[in-house]
Protein backbone atom coordinates (compact mmCIF):
# COMPACT_ATOMS: atom_id res chain seq x y z
CA UNK A 1 0.00 0.00 0.00
CA UNK A 2 1.26 3.46 -0.85
CA UNK A 3 0.55 5.75 2.15
CA UNK A 4 0.13 9.51 2.16
CA UNK A 5 -2.34 9.54 -0.72
CA UNK A 6 -4.17 12.24 1.18
CA UNK A 7 -1.11 14.42 0.74
CA UNK A 8 -1.01 14.02 -3.04
CA UNK A 9 -2.52 17.44 -3.55
CA UNK A 10 0.15 18.98 -1.33
CA UNK A 11 3.12 17.31 -3.06
CA UNK A 12 4.90 19.49 -5.58
CA UNK A 13 8.12 19.33 -7.60
CA UNK A 14 10.35 22.31 -8.29
CA UNK A 15 12.60 22.42 -11.32
CA UNK A 16 14.03 25.78 -10.31
CA UNK A 17 17.42 26.47 -8.80
CA UNK A 18 18.19 28.46 -5.69
CA UNK A 19 21.45 30.43 -6.24
CA UNK A 20 24.02 31.16 -3.61
CA UNK A 21 23.23 34.41 -1.79
CA UNK A 22 26.71 34.73 -0.37
CA UNK A 23 29.84 33.21 -1.91
CA UNK A 24 32.84 33.09 0.39
CA UNK A 25 35.09 31.01 -1.83
CA UNK A 26 38.79 31.83 -1.63
CA UNK A 27 39.18 31.24 -5.38
CA UNK A 28 37.65 34.25 -7.19
CA UNK A 29 36.73 32.30 -10.34
CA UNK A 30 35.30 29.28 -8.54
CA UNK A 31 31.72 28.47 -9.49
CA UNK A 32 29.29 29.30 -6.70
CA UNK A 33 27.19 26.34 -5.55
CA UNK A 34 23.45 26.26 -6.15
CA UNK A 35 20.57 24.10 -4.95
CA UNK A 36 18.14 22.39 -7.30
CA UNK A 37 14.99 21.24 -5.50
CA UNK A 38 13.60 17.97 -6.91
CA UNK A 39 10.58 17.59 -4.63
CA UNK A 40 9.09 19.00 -1.46
CA UNK A 41 6.32 18.06 0.98
CA UNK A 42 4.77 20.54 3.43
CA UNK A 43 4.49 19.84 7.16
CA UNK A 44 1.24 21.30 8.50
CA UNK A 45 1.32 22.39 12.15
CA UNK A 46 -1.53 21.81 14.56
CA UNK A 47 -4.65 23.92 14.58
CA UNK A 48 -5.14 25.99 17.76
CA UNK A 49 -7.56 23.43 19.21
CA UNK A 50 -6.63 19.79 19.81
CA UNK A 51 -8.22 17.12 17.65
CA UNK A 52 -10.75 14.92 19.44
CA UNK A 53 -10.93 11.28 18.37
CA UNK A 54 -13.32 9.33 20.57
CA UNK A 55 -12.37 10.29 24.11
CA UNK A 56 -8.76 11.13 23.24
CA UNK A 57 -7.46 14.62 22.44
CA UNK A 58 -4.40 14.74 20.17
CA UNK A 59 -2.00 17.67 20.54
CA UNK A 60 1.01 18.70 18.46
CA UNK A 61 0.47 16.21 15.67
CA UNK A 62 -0.45 18.08 12.51
CA UNK A 63 0.28 16.11 9.36
CA UNK A 64 3.25 15.57 7.09
CA UNK A 65 6.46 13.67 6.54
CA UNK A 66 9.65 13.92 8.64
CA UNK A 67 12.97 12.50 7.38
CA UNK A 68 14.83 10.53 10.06
CA UNK A 69 17.87 8.92 8.40
CA UNK A 70 19.35 8.26 4.96
CA UNK A 71 21.57 5.65 3.32
CA UNK A 72 22.91 5.01 -0.19
CA UNK A 73 21.56 1.65 -1.37
CA UNK A 74 23.40 1.63 -4.72
CA UNK A 75 25.13 3.99 -7.13
CA UNK A 76 21.83 5.61 -8.12
CA UNK A 77 19.47 5.00 -5.17
CA UNK A 78 19.14 6.77 -1.83
CA UNK A 79 16.78 5.38 0.82
CA UNK A 80 15.23 7.45 3.63
CA UNK A 81 13.74 6.31 6.92
CA UNK A 82 10.74 8.55 7.60
CA UNK A 83 7.97 9.30 10.06
CA UNK A 84 4.58 10.03 8.48
CA UNK A 85 1.78 11.35 10.64
CA UNK A 86 -1.62 12.98 10.84
CA UNK A 87 -3.89 13.70 13.85
CA UNK A 88 -5.01 10.05 13.96
CA UNK A 89 -1.98 7.96 13.01
CA UNK A 90 1.79 7.82 13.14
CA UNK A 91 3.89 5.39 11.08
CA UNK A 92 7.53 4.68 10.44
CA UNK A 93 8.00 4.32 6.69
CA UNK A 94 10.72 3.69 4.12
CA UNK A 95 11.32 5.68 0.95
CA UNK A 96 13.34 3.04 -0.96
CA UNK A 97 14.24 5.40 -3.81
CA UNK A 98 14.16 9.08 -2.92
CA UNK A 99 14.00 10.07 -6.58
CA UNK A 100 10.40 8.79 -6.65
CA UNK A 101 9.34 11.37 -4.09
CA UNK A 102 6.72 10.78 -1.36
CA UNK A 103 4.57 8.74 -3.77
CA UNK A 104 7.07 5.88 -3.28
CA UNK A 105 6.67 5.65 0.50
CA UNK A 106 6.06 2.23 2.04
CA UNK A 107 4.76 1.77 5.58
CA UNK A 108 6.98 -0.50 7.66
CA UNK A 109 5.31 -3.32 9.57
CA UNK A 110 7.41 -3.11 12.75
CA UNK A 111 6.08 -5.11 15.68
CA UNK A 112 9.05 -4.88 18.05
CA UNK A 113 10.68 -7.80 19.86
CA UNK A 114 11.17 -9.15 23.36
CA UNK A 115 14.74 -9.22 24.61
CA UNK A 116 16.06 -12.47 26.04
CA UNK A 117 16.17 -12.36 29.00
CA UNK A 118 13.43 -9.73 29.46
CA UNK A 119 14.25 -6.58 31.38
CA UNK A 120 13.58 -7.38 35.03
CA UNK A 121 12.28 -3.89 35.81
CA UNK A 122 9.40 -4.30 33.33
CA UNK A 123 7.69 -6.79 35.61
CA UNK A 124 8.19 -4.51 38.59
CA UNK A 125 6.67 -1.62 36.71
CA UNK A 126 3.54 -3.60 35.99
CA UNK A 127 3.25 -4.86 39.57
CA UNK A 128 3.43 -1.37 41.04
CA UNK A 129 0.96 0.04 38.55
CA UNK A 130 3.41 2.22 36.67
CA UNK A 131 3.88 2.38 32.92
CA UNK A 132 4.12 -1.10 31.43
CA UNK A 133 6.53 -2.01 28.68
CA UNK A 134 5.72 -0.51 25.27
CA UNK A 135 7.03 -2.80 22.56
CA UNK A 136 6.40 -0.34 19.71
CA UNK A 137 9.88 0.36 18.31
CA UNK A 138 11.23 3.82 17.72
CA UNK A 139 13.67 3.77 14.77
CA UNK A 140 16.17 6.54 14.10
CA UNK A 141 19.08 4.94 12.18
CA UNK A 142 19.38 3.36 8.73
CA UNK A 143 22.35 1.64 7.11
CA UNK A 144 22.91 -0.46 4.00
CA UNK A 145 25.59 -2.77 2.66
CA UNK A 146 25.07 -1.39 -0.86
CA UNK A 147 23.80 -4.75 -2.14
CA UNK A 148 20.14 -4.69 -1.09
CA UNK A 149 20.57 -5.20 2.65
CA UNK A 150 18.89 -2.57 4.86
CA UNK A 151 18.94 -2.37 8.66
CA UNK A 152 17.16 0.09 10.93
CA UNK A 153 17.94 0.68 14.59
CA UNK A 154 16.63 2.51 17.62
CA UNK A 155 14.90 1.47 20.86
CA UNK A 156 11.95 -0.64 22.02
CA UNK A 157 10.31 -2.05 25.18
CA UNK A 158 10.08 1.32 26.88
CA UNK A 159 9.11 1.07 30.54
CA UNK A 160 9.37 2.94 33.81
CA UNK A 161 10.41 1.48 37.16
CA UNK A 162 9.09 2.41 40.59
CA UNK A 163 11.64 5.21 40.79
CA UNK A 164 10.34 6.69 37.50
CA UNK A 165 13.56 5.78 35.70
CA UNK A 166 13.08 4.93 32.03
CA UNK A 167 14.29 1.55 30.76
CA UNK A 168 14.64 0.50 27.12
CA UNK A 169 16.12 -2.23 24.98
CA UNK A 170 18.16 -1.62 21.85
CA UNK A 171 16.20 -2.47 18.69
CA UNK A 172 17.44 -3.71 15.30
CA UNK A 173 15.50 -4.89 12.23
CA UNK A 174 16.52 -6.09 8.78
CA UNK A 175 14.48 -5.06 5.72
CA UNK A 176 14.57 -6.13 2.12
CA UNK A 177 14.97 -3.56 -0.65
CA UNK A 178 11.21 -2.91 -0.77
CA UNK A 179 10.86 -2.35 2.99
CA UNK A 180 9.52 -5.78 3.99
CA UNK A 181 10.61 -6.74 7.51
CA UNK A 182 12.79 -9.87 7.48
CA UNK A 183 13.54 -10.02 11.20
CA UNK A 184 13.45 -7.92 14.38
CA UNK A 185 15.58 -8.23 17.53
CA UNK A 186 15.77 -6.51 20.90
CA UNK A 187 18.97 -6.50 22.94
CA UNK A 188 18.71 -6.39 26.72
CA UNK A 189 20.53 -4.25 29.26
CA UNK A 190 19.91 -3.48 32.91
CA UNK A 191 19.11 0.17 32.21
CA UNK A 192 18.49 2.51 29.31
CA UNK A 193 19.89 1.14 26.07
CA UNK A 194 19.36 2.22 22.48
CA UNK A 195 21.20 2.11 19.19
CA UNK A 196 23.29 5.25 18.85
CA UNK A 197 24.98 4.42 15.53
CA UNK A 198 25.60 1.52 13.14
CA UNK A 199 28.14 0.49 10.51
CA UNK A 200 28.77 -2.48 8.20
CA UNK A 201 32.27 -3.91 8.69
CA UNK A 202 34.32 -4.88 5.62
CA UNK A 203 33.72 -8.57 6.49
CA UNK A 204 29.93 -8.01 6.45
CA UNK A 205 29.36 -8.09 10.20
CA UNK A 206 27.20 -5.33 11.70
CA UNK A 207 28.88 -3.11 14.26
CA UNK A 208 26.39 -1.38 16.53
CA UNK A 209 27.09 1.35 19.10
CA UNK A 210 24.64 1.02 21.98
CA UNK A 211 24.24 4.02 24.22
CA UNK A 212 24.19 3.81 28.00
CA UNK A 213 23.79 6.35 30.78
CA UNK A 214 25.72 7.64 33.78
CA UNK A 215 25.64 4.15 35.32
CA UNK A 216 25.58 1.72 32.39
CA UNK A 217 28.52 1.99 29.97
CA UNK A 218 28.06 2.38 26.24
CA UNK A 219 29.27 -0.61 24.25
CA UNK A 220 30.14 -1.76 20.76
CA UNK A 221 28.25 -4.89 19.73
CA UNK A 222 29.03 -7.15 16.78
CA UNK A 223 25.91 -8.71 15.23
CA UNK A 224 25.41 -11.29 12.46
CA UNK A 225 23.92 -9.38 9.53
CA UNK A 226 21.93 -12.33 8.21
CA UNK A 227 19.89 -13.13 11.33
CA UNK A 228 20.63 -10.59 14.08
CA UNK A 229 22.52 -12.94 16.40
CA UNK A 230 24.62 -11.10 18.96
CA UNK A 231 28.17 -12.31 18.42
CA UNK A 232 30.28 -10.31 20.86
CA UNK A 233 30.05 -7.08 22.83
CA UNK A 234 32.75 -4.78 24.15
CA UNK A 235 32.17 -2.14 26.87
CA UNK A 236 33.30 1.32 25.77
CA UNK A 237 32.84 3.13 29.07
CA UNK A 238 30.53 5.91 30.19
CA UNK A 239 29.89 8.13 27.17
CA UNK A 240 27.36 10.85 26.45
CA UNK A 241 27.38 10.33 22.68
CA UNK A 242 28.89 7.67 20.41
CA UNK A 243 29.44 7.53 16.64
CA UNK A 244 31.16 4.81 14.58
CA UNK A 245 32.26 4.19 11.00
CA UNK A 246 34.02 1.30 9.27
CA UNK A 247 37.73 1.70 8.53
CA UNK A 248 40.36 -0.20 6.56
CA UNK A 249 41.76 -3.41 7.96
CA UNK A 250 38.33 -4.55 9.21
CA UNK A 251 38.44 -1.98 11.99
CA UNK A 252 36.14 0.67 13.39
CA UNK A 253 36.72 4.31 14.14
CA UNK A 254 34.85 5.09 17.38
CA UNK A 255 34.20 8.68 18.48
CA UNK A 256 32.62 9.55 21.81
CA UNK A 257 32.01 12.35 24.28
CA UNK A 258 33.63 11.08 27.48
CA UNK A 259 32.97 12.53 30.96
CA UNK A 260 35.71 12.41 33.58
CA UNK A 261 36.57 13.88 36.96
CA UNK A 262 34.13 15.40 39.44
CA UNK A 263 33.33 18.77 40.93
CA UNK A 264 35.72 21.45 39.72
CA UNK A 265 37.74 18.88 37.74
CA UNK A 266 34.77 17.57 35.73
CA UNK A 267 35.12 17.71 31.95
CA UNK A 268 33.63 16.23 28.78
CA UNK A 269 36.20 15.46 26.07
CA UNK A 270 35.56 14.48 22.47
CA UNK A 271 37.82 11.52 21.78
CA UNK A 272 38.41 8.99 19.03
CA UNK A 273 39.96 5.52 19.02
CA UNK A 274 40.18 2.48 16.79
CA UNK A 275 38.58 -0.89 17.51
CA UNK A 276 39.95 -4.09 15.97
CA UNK A 277 37.69 -6.96 14.89
CA UNK A 278 38.64 -8.84 18.08
CA UNK A 279 37.40 -5.94 20.25
CA UNK A 280 40.76 -4.42 21.17
CA UNK A 281 40.50 -0.64 21.48
CA UNK A 282 43.42 1.57 20.55
CA UNK A 283 44.46 4.42 22.86
CA UNK A 284 42.06 7.40 22.78
CA UNK A 285 43.06 10.61 21.02
CA UNK A 286 41.37 13.74 22.37
CA UNK A 287 40.00 15.75 19.46
CA UNK A 288 38.33 18.44 21.51
CA UNK A 289 39.01 18.91 25.24
CA UNK A 290 36.34 20.15 27.65
CA UNK A 291 33.60 20.64 25.06
CA UNK A 292 30.87 21.06 27.67
CA UNK A 293 32.04 24.36 29.16
CA UNK A 294 29.94 25.39 32.15
CA UNK A 295 27.22 22.73 31.79
CA UNK A 296 29.07 19.49 32.45
CA UNK A 297 26.08 17.47 33.58
CA UNK A 298 23.92 18.03 30.51
CA UNK A 299 23.57 16.11 27.23
CA UNK A 300 23.85 18.77 24.56
CA UNK A 301 26.57 17.16 22.46
CA UNK A 302 26.36 15.48 19.06
CA UNK A 303 28.83 13.60 16.88
CA UNK A 304 28.81 12.60 13.21
CA UNK A 305 31.45 10.75 11.17
CA UNK A 306 32.22 10.36 7.48
CA UNK A 307 34.93 8.12 6.04
CA UNK A 308 37.06 8.88 2.98
CA UNK A 309 38.35 6.49 0.31
CA UNK A 310 41.91 7.24 1.43
CA UNK A 311 41.15 5.83 4.89
CA UNK A 312 40.87 9.06 6.87
CA UNK A 313 37.73 9.87 8.86
CA UNK A 314 36.09 13.24 9.40
CA UNK A 315 34.47 13.83 12.79
CA UNK A 316 32.21 16.79 13.45
CA UNK A 317 31.20 17.65 17.01
CA UNK A 318 28.87 20.23 18.48
CA UNK A 319 27.66 21.28 21.92
CA UNK A 320 24.47 23.29 21.70
CA UNK A 321 23.31 25.22 24.78
CA UNK A 322 20.69 27.68 23.49
CA UNK A 323 20.12 29.41 26.83
CA UNK A 324 23.77 30.17 27.69
CA UNK A 325 23.81 33.90 28.55
CA UNK A 326 27.56 34.46 28.30
CA UNK A 327 28.58 34.64 24.59
CA UNK A 328 32.18 33.85 25.53
CA UNK A 329 31.07 30.40 26.67
CA UNK A 330 29.20 29.45 23.49
CA UNK A 331 30.85 26.70 21.46
CA UNK A 332 31.14 26.53 17.69
CA UNK A 333 30.79 23.20 15.94
CA UNK A 334 34.17 21.77 14.96
CA UNK A 335 35.51 19.31 12.39
CA UNK A 336 38.58 17.11 12.78
CA UNK A 337 40.40 14.84 10.33
CA UNK A 338 41.54 11.53 11.81
CA UNK A 339 44.06 9.09 10.31
CA UNK A 340 43.26 5.35 9.89
CA UNK A 341 45.16 4.62 13.12
CA UNK A 342 43.12 7.17 15.10
CA UNK A 343 45.55 10.12 15.15
CA UNK A 344 44.47 13.75 14.79
CA UNK A 345 45.61 15.29 11.47
CA UNK A 346 43.92 18.71 11.67
CA UNK A 347 40.92 20.42 13.22
CA UNK A 348 38.92 23.51 12.34
CA UNK A 349 35.92 25.34 13.87
CA UNK A 350 32.74 26.22 11.99
CA UNK A 351 32.81 29.87 12.95
CA UNK A 352 29.28 30.64 11.73
CA UNK A 353 27.58 27.65 13.39
CA UNK A 354 25.61 29.79 15.87
CA UNK A 355 24.36 33.35 16.25
CA UNK A 356 23.63 35.18 19.48
CA UNK A 357 20.06 36.35 19.94
CA UNK A 358 19.74 40.14 19.98
CA UNK A 359 16.12 40.18 21.15
CA UNK A 360 16.62 37.70 23.97
CA UNK A 361 19.40 35.88 25.75
CA UNK A 362 21.25 32.84 24.52
CA UNK A 363 21.92 31.74 20.95
CA UNK A 364 20.47 29.88 17.99
CA UNK A 365 22.59 26.98 16.72
CA UNK A 366 23.13 25.26 13.40
CA UNK A 367 21.76 22.05 14.90
CA UNK A 368 23.63 18.76 14.29
CA UNK A 369 25.58 19.69 11.14
CA UNK A 370 25.48 17.17 8.28
CA UNK A 371 28.74 15.86 6.82
CA UNK A 372 29.77 13.95 3.69
CA UNK A 373 32.99 13.11 1.86
CA UNK A 374 33.31 14.37 -1.71
CA UNK A 375 34.69 12.41 -4.63
CA UNK A 376 38.19 13.92 -4.17
CA UNK A 377 38.07 13.15 -0.40
CA UNK A 378 37.44 16.76 0.69
CA UNK A 379 34.87 17.09 3.50
CA UNK A 380 31.58 18.90 2.98
CA UNK A 381 29.61 20.17 5.98
CA UNK A 382 26.13 21.73 5.84
CA UNK A 383 23.87 23.18 8.49
CA UNK A 384 20.77 25.38 8.46
CA UNK A 385 20.50 28.65 10.35
CA UNK A 386 18.28 31.71 9.93
CA UNK A 387 16.90 30.76 6.54
CA UNK A 388 20.27 29.75 5.08
CA UNK A 389 22.15 26.57 4.28
CA UNK A 390 25.72 27.21 5.42
CA UNK A 391 28.22 25.14 3.47
CA UNK A 392 31.84 24.43 4.40
CA UNK A 393 34.21 22.58 2.08
CA UNK A 394 37.38 21.49 3.91
CA UNK A 395 40.53 20.61 2.02
CA UNK A 396 41.43 17.00 2.80
CA UNK A 397 45.11 17.78 3.42
CA UNK A 398 45.19 21.23 5.02
CA UNK A 399 41.70 21.70 6.48
CA UNK A 400 41.33 25.03 4.62
CA UNK A 401 37.66 26.05 4.78
CA UNK A 402 35.89 27.33 1.64
CA UNK A 403 32.51 28.70 2.66
CA UNK A 404 29.29 29.53 0.84
CA UNK A 405 25.65 30.08 1.70
CA UNK A 406 22.39 29.18 0.00
CA UNK A 407 18.82 30.18 0.72
CA UNK A 408 16.67 27.47 2.27
CA UNK A 409 13.59 26.48 0.26
CA UNK A 410 10.80 28.96 0.91
CA UNK A 411 8.59 26.28 2.46
CA UNK A 412 10.88 26.28 5.52
CA UNK A 413 9.97 28.56 8.41
CA UNK A 414 13.01 30.68 9.37
CA UNK A 415 11.99 30.57 13.04
CA UNK A 416 12.16 26.77 13.27
CA UNK A 417 15.20 24.44 13.05
CA UNK A 418 15.91 22.31 9.99
CA UNK A 419 17.78 18.99 9.98
CA UNK A 420 19.96 18.45 6.90
CA UNK A 421 21.20 15.26 5.20
CA UNK A 422 24.18 15.09 2.81
CA UNK A 423 25.00 12.16 0.53
CA UNK A 424 27.45 11.70 -2.33
CA UNK A 425 27.00 9.30 -5.22
CA UNK A 426 29.67 7.37 -7.08
CA UNK A 427 29.62 9.83 -9.98
CA UNK A 428 30.33 12.72 -7.59
CA UNK A 429 26.76 14.08 -7.45
CA UNK A 430 26.04 15.70 -4.08
CA UNK A 431 22.49 15.19 -2.81
CA UNK A 432 20.95 17.16 0.03
CA UNK A 433 17.68 16.89 1.94
CA UNK A 434 16.07 18.86 4.74
CA UNK A 435 13.29 18.23 7.24
CA UNK A 436 11.81 19.31 10.54
CA UNK A 437 13.78 17.68 13.38
CA UNK A 438 11.99 14.86 15.22
CA UNK A 439 10.21 16.23 18.28
CA UNK A 440 9.76 19.73 16.84
CA UNK A 441 6.12 20.77 16.39
CA UNK A 442 6.39 23.82 14.13
CA UNK A 443 5.37 24.11 10.48
CA UNK A 444 7.83 23.57 7.66
CA UNK A 445 8.53 21.00 4.97
CA UNK A 446 10.64 18.03 3.95
CA UNK A 447 12.51 18.39 0.68
CA UNK A 448 15.13 16.74 -1.50
CA UNK A 449 17.52 18.15 -4.11
CA UNK A 450 21.04 18.29 -5.49
CA UNK A 451 23.93 20.68 -5.02
CA UNK A 452 25.87 21.90 -8.04
CA UNK A 453 29.50 23.06 -8.28
CA UNK A 454 30.84 20.22 -6.16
Amino acid sequence: MKPLLLFAAMFFACAGTLPSDQALASEPDAAAPSLQILWSMPIVADPPDPTEIGKIFYHHRGEGLVLLAAAATSAMQIAFLTDIFDPKTNHTALLPDVSEGPAGLENLDLKGAIADPPVASNAGSAIFGLKESNRTPSASHLITDGHGGLWIGGGTNYSMDIGSAVHTDAYLAKLDASGKTLWEHAYHSNAASWIADMAVMPDGILAVAMGGNQVTPARIVLIAAEDGRLLREFPLGIAKSVAITAASGNRLIVASIDPSGSGSTYRDDVSVRTMAADGRFGPPTILRPAISGTLPGAYYGSLRLSASKAGNTYAISSWEVPFEQNPALLKSAEIASVSPDGKLLWRSPLADSFVTNTDRGGATFCSSPAIATLLNDDALVACALHGQIRLHRFDRQTGTDKQSRLALPQCNDDSHPVSLFLLTQQDGTVLIAGSRPPGNVGPGCSWFGRLTAF
